[in-house]
């Protein structure tokens, strides 16, 4: 068997910097497009001009106050997007991911869901 390969298929060596930013520590990104389905944690229809941002989706952690909480959050992006808070995969496809999880919303906690297209 070859070096870098493992029964005919090839080795693939995944390297996650971890980068501190805000407190939150950033384990791995990508490009992005996200549409938001929700407004204050009401739905939105999805017929009509959608809002959509485009940047680097980062995977990661925010602790306060000695708890570890999962968190997204968009970066780079012309458009100011809140964390998603404990998000949640789904539905995954080829090219798009649905997360759902919570987001700060002034004073309270609200349902959000984001639609993100890979790009």
């Amino acid at each position: 068997m070859k070096p870098g390969r493992t029964a005919g298929y090839p080795l693939l060596l995944i390297h996650f910097t971890p980068l501190m930013l805000y407190g939150c520590t950033v384990s791995y990104k990508m490009k992005v497009q996200v549409t938001l389905r929700r407004e204050a944690g009401a739905y939105r229809q999805m017929y009509g001009p959608r809002l959509r941002v485009v940047g680097d989706l980062h995977l990661g952690f925010v602790t306060k106050e000695g708890r570890r909480t999962p968190a997204l959050q968009l970066l780079g992006a012309d458009w100011s997007v809140p964390r998603l808070f404990e998000p949640r995969l789904v539905s995954l496809s080829a090219d798009e991911m649905k997360f759902v999880g919570l987001e700060k919303c002034e004073d309270k906690w609200v349902l959000q869901q984001w639609d993100c297209v890979v790009l």
